[in-house]
C-alpha cells in the first residue's frame, strides 16, 4: 500500500500537527538513502517520538518502510514527469493543483457537515 493510501485511510486518526508533518515530509527534498530518523526530525522541527507515533497511526512498521514509501512515491512522480507528452502537460499541472487543494482541505470539517 502506498503512502497516499495510508494517509487517506488513517486521516481521521492523525492530529492537525501530524497531518502537517506528513505534508512537509512529502515536500522536503532530502537524500533518503542515508537519512536517519534524527536528521528527519531536525528537518521537520519535530521529535523522533512524534515521527514514530505518526508512523504507528499510519500502520508503517519502521523508519526504513517510510523511506521506501517516500522513495516509491517520488519515483512514481518522476516517472510520470519523464514520460509525459506535450498533451500531458496540462493534465500534470491539473493534477498538481488538485493535490494542493486536497492537502489544504480539513477533512474533519467536511465530515462534521
Amino acid at each position: 500500500m502506498d503512502l497516499l493510501t495510508r494517509i487517506d485511510q488513517h486521516y481521521h486518526e492523525v492530529t492537525g500537527q501530524e497531518r502537517q508533518m506528513v505534508t512537509d515530509l512529502r515536500q522536503v527534498e532530502l537524500t533518503w538513502d542515508s537519512l536517519t530518523s534524527d536528521e528527519l526530525a531536525k528537518k521537520l522541527y519535530v521529535s523522533r517520538a512524534s515521527i514514530f507515533r505518526t508512523l504507528k497511526k499510519l500502520e508503517i512498521e519502521s523508519f526504513a518502510e517510510l523511506k521506501y514509501l517516500v522513495q516509491q512515491e517520488k519515483q512514481s512522480v518522476l516517472n510520470l514527469e519523464q514520460g509525459k507528452k506535450y498533451t500531458d502537460i496540462d493534465h500534470l499541472e491539473h493534477m498538481k493543483v488538485c493535490k494542493a487543494l486536497y492537502e489544504s482541505v480539513d477533512m474533519g470539517k467536511l465530515r462534521d457537515l
